[in-house]
């Protein structure tokens, strides 16, 4: 018993360490407060009405989220698997603590057992997990809110884990903890992430397959492939309803091709722009070229963009006679729009991975050698080379964009190797020829180290490229006024100057981290301290490195009585109050509901009954977010907000169904409508607004065909204004006589232009068995909605011939299903994105569902992989427990 306790005594003292790591670091969450999560605040935007329909229906999928966009698939915002049983072991393994947190603790226990997996003391593995958890990465991504990508991130190192243990000797049991664990990243739900990971389990795999050819283990290699094969197919299994939605739903998105050969503005499309996402889209993040050296110098490009007048320490080495306008000037000299800080992953560990890549002996080093060059490149924001070539020619690259999220794999790469190789040292004697290299390299790589900290243009110019446009622009603004060009100068000198003070202040405290990491070498390489000396001192120096690092883009800084990076809970789960003119809108449509007040006092017990709603102290918050959710079920008319973030906004759907709304991967077809016609239309109908003439108003209103397709029945122009009423929404449904058919998407679009919405569509000719002109019209054909579901719309049709019904829903070919007296008939594409039917003469309820076949497959999928991954998990975990402890009981006989 006392041999199974010691064994197990830094497992769980490396628990407790981590979790109280990640409780300290993210302190208020325990205080009634939460993360200031900007994308979480547009994730609770985007999937307002799917989270009402879940409360309403008893805990139903939506599928289809009506409130922005027009309507769109709710796959990638909030839908539900509950057959994935790796969704509960996620938040087991995570002892349900509160979600930055538990991820944070997930990031430091993952490469714990990534170290584990590869034999690395277990002692140092604990310092292992806190150096790759407090990578500032994780901390910048959930301070943002994307806590899935940092969930998927935390699941990459005990996944390739897992694939080194079955290839170095322990075949069933890595390929159990690989399966495991690469399902747990799946179930994390980015696939941007899991594109990444597959660059690393490929070149690893295969430099752990050909070192096993060269050992004449043939047998072994080709069995062990074939085993995490299987185990791959296995892993992801209980993830295939998630898999199978996002691939049905990604070949019609921004990300898929497109059938168009135009653009808005009339120039013929590149083959490179009709499938994917465009390069300079795809490049828009990413960082200069040398940025990734912040890796061990954190303010190498400046940290976070910011005014250099916060730092105040700084801003007095500025001449007085341009302090202030240096003042205003930005902190962060790389080439990415605005960041929130560095990616940093240690100095200390960085100095060590250097020094791996050069002298370790384990195989890893050579797929992490060419990794680190490839994603070093294609982090880079330039369109040349490497980039190009990944972006045009490469299987699925171009489907993602802010490819300098890459460096996750350095981020991942450079403590492994490191610790790998100082548990190398460790644990082995060397000969005298190889400690005398092993010292003259190390000296070599800290002579570079000593260079680079001490010289501030090592990572490049001190000035971005928008800093030399402004300064250029500045110079040919005042050629003519020497004075100025001397102020101008002066300017450009002390903002290169103040820059250098920056970078080399940083410099001095990577180059004594440098030094630390090159004495400790010095220290394992002549062997004058034993481990239990040098992992302690290697734990402190990493955690105080990383710590203070970290802290500086997530802590407890107040401004204004206000804490920087934390919001009240009530502010994280409610994030958006109701405005006046919302209170309007919300006024003239809830007459309409027979039945409102009590929906929304039904709805508004689910509210105060579920986590981590009903934690929530202030209770009017669930008040107002019941009102708008019974609005939102009983209802379907759409907002505008006449404003340029529109289609960046998710405040307008967590009220109302919205024409814009946030999202990365709208679907194309809607996304061209915006970029063809509903752009133009939206800057018109502003443009009428700011100019405060009611009847431009209405002229630019009356002009705008396809808003008004899509039943934009209000403008928000004003958060105090009530919102103007446009006349001229077509409704939910209206009939036409004409359909025009056309031979391609081109004309499809174009043709809108001068379309007479009212009396005719445009129609593909791929649906011209389901679509035909009326024999004539009359004022007495019509169409009502009688019932509003979400993922249901009945309507009351009469028409007094046969004619073709439009409806201002996104077309979607891939579940909806129509119905007309509850006969299932077949719909068309009309106006490009819009859907249609044809109805009978007569009067007739039409119904229309939303029933993807690939969710139903996907849930039973789902409970299929799962149980199998739980029968292997059991079956194979069961028996190594029983074989060690069998193991430690005879020992102790």
């Amino acid at each position: 018993m006392k041999t199974i306790l010691l064994k197990l005594l830094p497992h769980a003292l490396a628990v407790i360490v981590f979790i109280i790591v990640a409780q300290l670091f993210f302190s208020l969450e325990n205080a009634d407060y939460s993360v200031r999560q900007a994308d979480i605040e547009h994730v609770m935007g985007m999937s307002k009405e799917l989270v009402d329909y879940r409360f309403d229906s008893e805990g139903q999928e939506a599928l289809w989220a009506n409130n922005m966009f027009a309507g769109m698939p709710g796959y990638q915002t909030n839908v539900l698997y509950p057959s994935n049983l790796l969704k509960q072991i996620d938040q087991l393994m995570k002892f349900y603590q509160d979600p930055s947190t538990g991820t944070l603790f997930m990031c430091m226990l993952g490469f714990y057992i990534f170290c584990l997996c590869v034999r690395i003391n277990p002692w140092l593995g604990i310092a292992a997990g806190i150096a790759f958890g407090l990578s500032t990465i994780n901390v910048l991504y959930l301070g943002a809110g994307h806590t899935s990508k940092i969930n998927a991130v935390a699941y990459m190192a005990p996944t390739l884990g897992g694939l080194l243990l079955a290839y170095r000797g322990k075949w069933i049991l890595g390929a159990a903890v690989f399966a495991l664990f690469f399902g747990l990243h799946i179930a994390a739900t980015h696939l941007q992430m899991t594109y990444y990971l597959a660059f690393l389990l490929g070149a690893v795999a295969l430099a752990e397959f050909i070192k096993l050819i060269v050992q004449k283990q043939i047998t072994y290699a080709l069995k062990t492939s074939a085993v995490l094969l299987i185990a791959l197919f296995i892993g992801a299994a209980p993830n295939l309803g998630s898999l199978l939605t996002t691939y049905e739903y990604s070949k019609l998105t921004t990300r898929g091709k497109t059938d168009l050969t135009i653009t808005a503005e009339g120039t013929v499309k590149d083959d490179a722009d009709k499938e994917g996402l465009k390069p300079d889209y795809i490049l828009q993040y990413n960082m200069s070229g040398r940025e990734w050296m912040t890796s061990f110098i954190p303010n190498a490009k400046g940290g976070s963009s910011a005014y250099i007048k916060s730092d105040k320490k700084m801003l007095k080495t500025v001449p007085s006679n341009v302090r202030e306008q240096v003042g205003d000037m930005n902190h962060y000299w790389g080439d990415q729009d605005s960041t929130a800080g560095a990616f940093y992953f240690g100095a200390f560990i960085m100095f060590i991975f250097f020094v791996a890549l050069i002298f370790s002996k384990d195989n890893l080093k050579w797929p992490f050698i060419a990794l680190t060059l490839l994603v070093i490149g294609l982090s880079a924001k330039e369109l040349t080379g490497l980039n190009e070539f990944f972006i045009f020619d490469f299987p699925f690259y171009n489907k993602f964009r802010d490819h300098k999220m890459m460096l996750v794999l350095l981020q991942l790469m450079a403590p492994a190797l490191a610790f790998i190789f100082i548990d190398g040292l460790l644990k082995s004697e060397l000969s005298k020829n190889a400690r005398k290299y092993l010292l003259i390299g190390t000296s070599a790589v800290l002579l570079i180290g000593i260079i680079i900290c001490v010289v501030p243009k090592s990572t490049g110019d001190l000035l971005s490229s928008g800093d030399v446009a402004m300064f250029d622009q500045y110079e040919t603004q005042y050629k003519d006024k020497a004075d100025v060009l001397n102020q101008i100068d002066d300017m450009r000198v002390a903002l290169m100057n103040v820059r250098g003070e920056i970078y080399k202040a940083d410099g001095q405290r990577s180059l004594l981290l440098f030094l630390i990491a090159a004495a400790i070498v010095v220290v394992l390489v002549l062997r004058k301290a034993k481990w239990y000396i040098i992992v302690p001192i290697v734990t402190v120096v990493i955690a105080a490195d990383m710590w203070t690092v970290s802290t500086r883009y997530m802590n407890e800084e107040k401004r204004e009585g206000q804490y920087l990076h934390y919001v009240k809970a009530a502010d994280k789960y409610f994030p958006y109050a109701p405005d006046a003119c919302d209170m309007a809108i919300l006024e003239k449509e809830k007459v309409g509901i027979s039945d409102f007040e009590a929906q929304a006092s039904a709805l508004e017990e689910k509210y105060l009954s579920k986590v981590p709603y009903k934690n929530v102290k202030d209770k009017s918050k669930h008040a107002y977010a019941s009102q708008f959710g019974a609005l939102s079920l009983n209802s379907n008319y759409r907002v505008l907000l006449a404003s340029r973030g529109t289609f960046s906004d998710a405040t307008v759907p967590y009220f109302h169904k919205s024409i814009g709304g946030y999202h990365a991967a709208k679907l194309k077809r809607y996304q061209e409508m915006i970029d063809f016609y509903i752009s133009n239309e939206l800057t018109g109908i502003s443009d009428a607004i700011q100019a405060r003439d009611q009847q431009k108003v209405d002229s630019a209103m009356a002009v705008s065909k396809v808003l008004n397709m899509l039943n934009t029945k209000y403008i928000k122009y004003s958060a105090e204004a009530p919102p103007i009423e446009n006349k001229n929404a077509m409704g939910n449904a209206w009939f036409v006589k004409d359909i025009q058919f056309v031979s391609s998407a081109d004309d499809e679009m174009k043709n809108i232009a001068e379309l007479d919405v009212n009396n005719a569509a445009i129609v593909h000719d791929e649906f011209k068995a389901n679509a035909r002109s009326a024999s004539s019209m009359d004022s007495t054909a019509i169409a009502s909605m009688t019932e509003y579901g979400t993922k249901n719309f009945k309507y009351a049709v009469s028409t007094p011939v046969e004619a073709p019904l439009i409806f201002s829903e996104v077309y979607y070919p891939a579940g909806w299903m129509c119905k007309i007296d509850n006969n299932e008939v077949p719909y068309f594409r009309a106006n490009y994105a819009l859907r249609g039917v044809m109805v009978p003469a007569g009067e007739h309820t039409v119904e229309w569902s939303f029933e993807p076949a690939s969710y139903k497959k996907g849930v039973m999928f789902n409970w299929i992989g799962s149980f199998t991954l739980l029968a292997l998990l059991f079956l194979v975990f069961g028996v190594n427990m029983k074989n060690a402890f069998s193991e430690i009981g005879k020992a102790e006989a």
